[in-house]
């Protein structure tokens, strides 16, 4: 998205919160998903602004609103970010799984929701980029509390 790359992040959650207002409720699957793609950059862009307590709420209001299918949405913003050529598709792919994993915890899927945080971190932990980072300190945070503070 062209104001995440500009750097123009309360304007971008601005056009983001009207996608999801507008097309939130739409049936289609197409604008469901890019409902769910929305909503995801909308979480880099309060990232960005270090406002982490309102990006969790959109992860869960994202599985609030799709329940199961908040999987599937994950699994298809992480591949839409692998295949795009943006300095920040990491951090997209990153949020994916993040919220991938909120998704399962939330459903009841705890081994899951601790798998998916794993390969979060395995994969993006020699991440050079900064909010990367943030997003692997706080995937490695929520897999200790959700193993108990147990590393394995």
């Amino acid at each position: 998205m062209a104001l995440l790359a500009e750097e123009r992040y309360e304007e971008a959650i601005e056009v983001l919160d009207e996608v999801a207002t507008r097309y939130g409720d739409a049936t289609e699957p197409a604008l469901r998903r890019q409902v769910a793609l929305a909503l995801v950059n909308k979480v880099v862009a309060l990232a960005h602004l270090d406002r982490d307590g309102a990006s969790e709420a959109v992860f869960e209001d994202i599985v609030a609103r799709y329940g199961e299918e908040a999987l599937t949405m994950f699994d298809n913003a992480a591949a839409y970010f692998a295949n795009i050529e943006d300095p920040q598709a990491a951090e997209g792919i990153a949020s994916a799984l993040y919220g991938k994993a909120v998704a399962f915890g939330k459903l009841g899927r705890k081994r899951e929701a601790v798998a998916t945080l794993a390969e979060l971190v395995a994969r993006f932990q020699g991440d050079d980029s900064e909010s990367v980072q943030m997003i692997v300190l706080d995937a490695r945070a929520a897999r200790a509390e959700m193993l108990d503070g147990d590393e394995p």
